[in-house]
C-alpha cells in the first residue's frame, strides 16, 4: 500500500550544474490542504489521541535522507505531545504486520458488501478503521509522515526558501545567484479514525547540497539534517494550520 515513490538518484542531483541556477523559477510556498472546519484551535487537541505511522513507511526514503530519520521522528513525537495529544507509535515490523492484516480485513469487507464507499481497489484510507480495530486502542487521529525531496528558491547571497522556511546554502554567501535548489521537507497526512483525510502539509527541514567551487559541482552536506532546531521548525510548519499558526513556529536561517 505504498504511495508513489519519491526516490532520487544522488548522482543525477550532483549533475545539477552551477550555471543551472541562472534560470530563475519560483520555489513552492508553504503548501497544505485542510478539510473545512477540521483543524484544531490552540488547545483543542488536548486529551485527543494520535497514532503516528513509522516515518517513510508509505513511500521510499529518498537517498541521502536516511541519516535524519531518527531525529525527525523524535521531533515529530515531541511536537504532537506539546499539542496535548496522547501519542502512540509502532515499530516498523509491528506496523507492517498490522497493516497487512488490515488489508485482508478491508478486502473481505469490500467483497462482502460491508464497505460503504464505492471503489475498485482498497486504498490506505480504507485500512485505517481495521488497523485501529486490530490495535485495540482508542485513537482520534492517524498521522502519516514522510521525508521527501522538494525544490527551493534561491533568493541570492546564499538564502534558499521553500516550504515555509529559509536556510543558508554553504558556499554561496557571496554569490548573487537566483534559481532553484534541492532540499528536504517533511510531508504529513492526517486522517480521522474512519479514514477520512483531514489534512496534508509540508515543512522544510534542511538543505542537502553545498557548492564545491574548486570542483565546480554540488556535494552532499556532511552535517545535513543534524540541526535539531531546524528539524523542529520544519515539523511545526508541516502541521500548520491544523495545529496553531505558522507564526508560532520558531524562525531560523542556519549556516
Amino acid at each position: 500500500m505504498r504511495m508513489p515513490s519519491m526516490s532520487i538518484q544522488i548522482m543525477a542531483l550532483w549533475a545539477f550544474a552551477l550555471l543551472a541556477t541562472a534560470c530563475a523559477s519560483p520555489g513552492p510556498r508553504h503548501e497544505y490542504e485542510l478539510a473545512p472546519g477540521r483543524g484544531f484551535a490552540a488547545g483543542g487537541a488536548i486529551g485527543r489521541s494520535v497514532l503516528v505511522v513509522p516515518l517513510n513507511e508509505s513511500t521510499d526514503t529518498p537517498a541521502g535522507l536516511e541519516k535524519g530519520a531518527k531525529d525527525v521522528s523524535a521531533a515529530l513525537v515531541a511536537y504532537l505531545n506539546a499539542q496535548g495529544l496522547r501519542v502512540t507509535t509502532l515499530e516498523s515490523k509491528d506496523y507492517r504486520k498490522r497493516l497487512a492484516a488490515a488489508a485482508v480485513a478491508a478486502s473481505q469487507a469490500m467483497l462482502s458488501g460491508e464497505q460503504t464507499t464505492v471503489s475498485e481497489s482498497v486504498e490506505f484510507a480504507d485500512l485505517i478503521p481495521h488497523l485501529l480495530r486490530d490495535l485495540d486502542r482508542e485513537v482520534d487521529l492517524v498521522v502519516v509522515p514522510n521525508m521527501v525531496i522538494r525544490t527551493g528558491e534561491l533568493l541570492g547571497y546564499g538564502t534558499v526558501k521553500w516550504d515555509g522556511v529559509k536556510r543558508r546554502k554553504p558556499g554561496t554567501r557571496s554569490l548573487d545567484w537566483t534559481g532553484t535548489d534541492t532540499a528536504a521537507s517533511l510531508w504529513v497526512l492526517i486522517y480521522d479514525e474512519q479514514g477520512t483525510r483531514l489534512f496534508s502539509g509540508y515543512g522544510g527541514l534542511d538543505l542537502l547540497f553545498e557548492i564545491n567551487l574548486q570542483k565546480r559541482r554540488q556535494e552532499l552536506i556532511d552535517d545535513r539534517l543534524e540541526d535539531l532546531d531546524n528539524l523542529a521548525q520544519g515539523v511545526c510548519i508541516a502541521f500548520h494550520p491544523f495545529f496553531g499558526t505558522e507564526q508560532s513556529c520558531p524562525r531560523r536561517a542556519s549556516r
